[in-house]
């Protein structure tokens, strides 16, 4: 599967939101915010650990967990 930039997401989110698909703009927000966390976590991996506000941050981009 390739890898989208964040660029096509914003836009593919974009274009979503225009045309009222709601269900296709949140999609393409979780694809961003995925984005971000394998970039950070891959980050991570290649240089010392993440400090704790970084590890925090990343939570924040995550949805809320239902139960």
């Amino acid at each position: 599967m390739l890898l989208e930039s964040p660029r096509h997401h914003r836009a593919r989110k974009a274009i979503a939101v225009r045309n009222g698909d709601h269900d296709t703009a949140a999609q393409a927000d979780l694809a961003l915010r995925a984005h971000r966390i394998a970039k950070a976590i891959k980050a991570g991996c290649d240089g010392p650990p993440l400090p704790p506000a970084v590890i925090e941050q990343l939570r924040n981009l995550l949805p809320p967990v239902r139960r």
